[in-house]
């Protein structure tokens, strides 16, 4: 190296401190040029440099590419075409956070940061295909996502599975009382949101049911609910979720095979089996339901069932067919066999019949009138003129006092009848209470066009005047039946038929 000699101009000003500053720059010009050299005959040094500058420069967290792999159960960085992610390096898959990628939609941010147990949305495309299915709805309607092995696809993921049809419940206020007292083989409850199942036992007293509440039994079971209104068998290995309660009940089979006796309701309310094909619909009946993975069958024991498919219009099923449905209408109803229900008879209570005429043997049976075909392979009672002086009905069909044996009412006591109306019109039940003198009725409203099946408890009766204040009670005794149906002046053909007064015999 040569050392060089710095002069200077003698205009300019001679101090220490300035020659002092100009040597120490020199000397580090000088150091720098070393470093320089150095670093380019050391490659250990740049690499370390070089990672240092990579950390910097490279994006924080991960890329959107690869959560949306990690949800497919992907390798970060592939995509349907590289599934084992050898582009993952690529630098066009990259988005910084918060950005779409290429090609990706970025993961949704509504949902809980830990999601509850049985919460999830009703797809859309699942709630516009049966627009006139009984889905609750409103105020309170919230998702139950219960896993529906009909509904699985292999492969998939969670997050991609869709919530079961009927999985929406509804807090709307109603419940359903379960008669422990009356329980038979193995239930077991799950309150709403919870995954525990607590075994239920025989004992005095009820339990309250509300919407989001689900049943299961393992081998077969049977409940009481509301004082008898709705008597509910469940075969083995089967489960119910309450879907609403407060305009009748609404339940949805999960899977396996119902049984369900309903009394007659008023014309506001309706009793629902919703099932992952369709939705069945009753006012008062006896019927059964089974999920079948992807069908559903419907057998109609009494009365008539509405069954409504994804698609295509309901179909009316009476007393002795079946129908069944798949993706989308139901079929046309057929006769069963009755041993297809025989698993019911260990659960479900007995009947002891204080009363029975079928009209099929051609025998009144104390009733008066002309007999003929009930459209159903039987014999059906018609109704006649109601005489001029009775300005409130147009057609009856009685048995007078004297042609019949008195019946007390209890607490199990019912009385059914079958009716059949052309067209839309009221129907009256009517007995005369010898006990207390005076008549007990039950008034319904029938649709027409179909037969229809009433059940009423016999303490359900309320008198004219005052019902409040005069309450049917154990003690009496009723000594004639009445049935009455439309205004004065009707001509549409009414048929009555299967009329019973029976008890209840709980197992």
């Amino acid at each position: 190296r040569t050392a060089t000699s710095i002069r200077v101009p003698e205009s300019r000003t001679h101090t220490p401190r300035l020659a002092l500053g100009i040597l120490a720059s020199a000397a580090g010009l000088l150091v720098a040029l070393a470093a320089g050299l150095h670093f380019a005959n050391d490659p250990v040094a740049r690499s370390s440099a070089k990672v240092e500058r990579q950390r910097v420069e490279e994006p924080r967290g991960p890329l959107v590419s690869d959560l949306l792999a990690r949800e497919r159960g992907q390798a970060p960085g592939a995509s349907p075409e590289d599934p084992a992610g050898e582009h993952a390096q690529d630098p066009a898959g990259y988005a910084p956070p918060g950005e779409d990628a290429p090609g990706h939609e970025s993961p949704g941010h509504e949902s809980d940061p830990e999601p509850r147990p049985f919460a999830s949305a009703t797809p859309r495309a699942d709630r516009e295909a049966s627009p006139a299915s009984e889905e609750p709805s409103g105020p309170g309607t919230v998702a139950r996502a219960t896993p529906s092995p009909s509904r699985s696809v292999p492969g998939a993921t969670p997050e991609a599975e869709s919530a079961p049809r009927w999985s929406s419940v509804r807090r709307d206020g109603g419940s359903l009382n379960l008669d422990l007292g009356r329980l038979n083989g193995s239930l077991a409850l799950a309150r709403e949101g919870e995954r525990e199942w607590q075994p239920l036992t025989r004992r005095a007293g009820a339990l309250e049911l509300h919407p989001g509440d689900r049943l299961r039994s393992r081998s077969g079971g049977f409940a009481s609910l509301d004082a008898g209104a709705f008597e509910v068998c469940l075969d083995g290995e089967s489960e119910l979720l309450l879907r609403a309660a407060a305009a009748g009940p609404r339940l949805a089979l999960v899977r396996g095979r119902i049984h369900c006796e309903v009394r007659s309701l008023p014309s506001d309310e309706r009793f629902t089996v919703a099932t992952d094909q369709g939705d069945v619909s009753v006012l008062g009946t006896i019927f059964a339901v089974e999920a079948l993975g992807e069908q559903t069958r419907v057998l109609v024991r009494e009365g008539t069932v509405a069954l409504r498919g994804l698609a295509g219009p309901e179909v009316k099923i009476g007393a002795g067919l079946s129908s069944q449905v798949a993706a989308a209408a139901p079929s046309t109803p057929e006769p069963y066999n009755l041993r297809d229900l025989a698993w019911t008879k260990r659960l479900a209570p007995a009947r002891q019949l204080l009363y029975a005429v079928s009209f099929d043997d051609r025998k009144l049976a104390g009733f008066t009138g002309e007999l003929e075909s009930d459209g159903r392979g039987g014999q059906a009672l018609v109704l006649h003129a109601t005489p001029a002086d009775n300005p409130f009905w147009g057609q009856e069909a009685n048995v007078p006092q004297g042609r019949m044996a008195g019946f007390r009412p209890g607490p199990d006591v019912y009385v059914q009848f079958s009716v059949f109306v052309e067209e839309s019109a009221p129907i009256l039940f009517q007995a005369y209470n010898d006990k207390q003198k005076q008549e007990f009725k039950a008034a319904f409203q029938h649709p027409g066009g179909y037969w229809r099946t009433f059940t009423v408890p016999l303490l359900a009766l309320s008198t004219y005047v005052d019902p409040g204040k005069n309450p049917v009670k154990e003690g009496d005794l009723f000594v004639d039946f009445e049935v009455y149906a439309g205004q004065p002046g009707l001509r549409a053909r009414v048929l009555l038929d299967d009329v019973q007064i029976y008890r209840r015999v709980y197992r």
